[in-house]
């Protein structure tokens, strides 16, 4: 089942946390990676498009297959654009979203130390609580035959109506 990645162009170029779904879980609400950028669109983009991130190309035991992904939440806070605080919220959103591969960054001691700080653990279990920043879907080949046999429905209902 191949996708169209062509809506990788709306995402952000902001420091964040963005996390990807498959077909199954975007029903069941939970995660197939979590990861953080810097820029949320190249890193979207090595993944899905250029396929040379570690966690597509199988270099370890499990590996993301970019055709099986549906759709990508991110999460932008105005804290990220400094390094340290965005591998501390990683760190929680791995608790909070609980995906099935998470990205395998080493944080820094600061990053630990942040993911540790009630008040902070705090802020990011409210922002990833909440509705992400921004979403965008990955449409298939069955999603635009869907697509195009309701417009032939419709097509169909106009031409009655004007019989």
């Amino acid at each position: 089942m191949t996708r169209s990645f062509d809506e990788i162009k709306n995402l952000p170029q902001h420091p964040g946390i963005y996390g990807f779904k498959s077909p199954t879980d975007v029903k069941e609400g939970s995660y197939s990676y979590v990861g953080l950028s810097g820029k949320i669109r190249n890193r979207v983009t090595e993944h899905l498009l250029r396929r040379d991130s570690s966690v597509t190309t199988g270099a370890s035991a499990t590996s993301l297959n970019p055709d099986k992904i549906a759709e990508c939440n991110w999460w932008c806070h105005k804290t990220f654009v400094e390094k340290e605080y965005l591998e501390a919220a990683e760190l929680i959103a791995f608790e909070k979203l609980n995906p099935t591969l998470g990205s395998r960054g080493s944080p820094s001691s600061k990053a630990l130390g942040l993911s540790q700080d009630k008040k902070f653990i705090s802020q990011m279990e409210e922002l990833f609580s909440s509705p992400p920043t921004g979403s965008i879907v990955f449409h298939d080949l069955s999603w635009a035959v869907s697509k195009i046999r309701e417009l032939e429905n419709e097509i169909k209902l106009l031409k009655d109506k004007i019989k």
